[in-house]
């Protein structure tokens, strides 16, 4: 029995129609624990998210809307398949 690597499970989730991709994605991010992803214990990822909060509140940042993030994700994937 061999075992399957990332790139492996990848390479057949491609093949799969977009609904079932998009079923995938989003239990495999409900399957991540926002505790682990959001630590205030990594020093790192607490300076990041208090720099841009504060660039937020200042004005030097904007918010986006989530059609308008899914939409940047869809034409970057979109981008990234055809130089592949």
């Amino acid at each position: 029995m061999s075992i399957l690597t990332a790139a492996d499970i990848l390479q057949a989730a491609l093949k799969l129609p977009a609904s079932e991709r998009l079923r995938i994605s989003l239990e495999l991010s409900d399957s991540v624990s926002p505790d682990r992803l959001w630590s205030e214990e990594d020093p790192e990822l607490a300076g990041e998210l208090n720099r841009r909060s504060a660039a937020y509140e200042s004005g030097e940042m904007t918010s986006s809307t989530w059609d308008e993030v899914n939409a940047r994700l869809i034409e970057q994937l979109k981008q990234a398949k055809t130089q592949h």
